[in-house]
This record gives C-alpha cells, sequence and structure tokens, in this order.
C-alpha cells in the first residue's frame, strides 16, 4: 500500500470582473523608488516594502477579490487559523527580467495576481529535494516536477508561503505586471 503524505495545496481563481490596471502600476514605477531588495534578479521592479497597495483605491476591487481567494482558499483546505494581510506590492518585469525560487516565509499564505497575460510562467518547485533525479514513465503530481502556471489575466494564485517559487525571464517588450500578497 501507498500512501501520499504532506501535500502541497496550490489555489487559483479566475477574477470575472477582472480590470487591467497595468497603466496604473507602471505610473507608480515611474514616481516611487525601486527598493533596494536582496535578491539575484535586482532588475526586476519590486514594491515590496515601499508601496503597499493595501488601502490605496485604485487596487480596491482586485484587493477584494484577493482576499475572498484566500478565504475560499482556507474554507477547502480546511485551515483554521486568524489570518490578516500583512502586505501587498507588485512586481514589473521588463524584458529579460525574471525572480529566482524563493519563498515568502515567515508569512503563511501568500499569493500572485496576475494582472496581463504574458508568456512568462510562475513555477513551484517541489518541497522536497531529491538527491538523485528520477525518470518516471509518466507525470503526476508526486513526482517532484516542478508546475508552471499561466500569466492569465484576472487569475489569483494562492499557496502556501514556504513553497518555493520563481518566475522565468520575460521575453516580451510588454512588460508583465502581478501583484503579491502576503498573509499571517
Amino acid at each position: 500500500m501507498i500512501e501520499n503524505w504532506w501535500p502541497t495545496q496550490i489555489g487559483y481563481y479566475d477574477n470575472p470582473n477582472h480590470v487591467d490596471i497595468s497603466s496604473h502600476c507602471l505610473d507608480v514605477k515611474n514616481r516611487v523608488e525601486h527598493p533596494n531588495i536582496t535578491t539575484i534578479s535586482k532588475d526586476t521592479y519590486i514594491t515590496y516594502k515601499n508601496y503597499n497597495i493595501i488601502g490605496k483605491p485604485e487596487f480596491y476591487s482586485i484587493n477584494n477579490f484577493v482576499f475572498k481567494c484566500v478565504f475560499d482558499y482556507m474554507m477547502q483546505t480546511q485551515m483554521q487559523f486568524k489570518y490578516k494581510v500583512a502586505e501587498g506590492w507588485f512586481c514589473v518585469y521588463e524584458r529579460g527580467d525574471y525572480h529566482e525560487f524563493h519563498d515568502h516565509c515567515p508569512s503563511i499564505i501568500s499569493c500572485v495576481y496576475f494582472m496581463n497575460e504574458s508568456e512568462s510562467k510562475l513555477f513551484f518547485g517541489s518541497n522536497f529535494r531529491d538527491q538523485q533525479a528520477i525518470d518516471y514513465k509518466e507525470f503526476f503530481n508526486n513526482t517532484n516536477t516542478p508546475i508552471g502556471y499561466e500569466t492569465i489575466p484576472g487569475r489569483c494564485i494562492v499557496f502556501r508561503s514556504y513553497q518555493l517559487h520563481c518566475v522565468e525571464k520575460h521575453k516580451s517588450d510588454t512588460p508583465r505586471v502581478t501583484l503579491s500578497y502576503n498573509f499571517r
């Protein structure tokens, strides 16, 4: 008998009332200084700790949708804890920008909301590290293979903050804009 232990749940929710406010984010990018973040991908514009989108009127409807997604995720996974949003920020990926594998600890739940379409996927890596890479006859959800989510405008991805994730290199001349959130 084989049992599956310690699965990771990743939720995705599509906003039927999505409004693309990428142009607003690009305007903010021209006014708000790029923070000094210790990442390898230093060129990617990230407003983390410099511009919190929580409480900003331009983000109100999207923030409410994201908050509902987190509530739904908690109901579906049967998590029970009192949480509050810790912060929200946005990222702008120009041609060649990317974000290496990282997590959002010490938060508990994190989200990424896709503002506009892009060929750059959001990838999640397994939390388990094999000593040796093993090939499988066919792919299934326990094979330690990275999982990529298409950048669909209005889609919110909800996941546990310890989950390693990254964004592949952006190849378009149109900036890729995403919103990110942490809940504690």
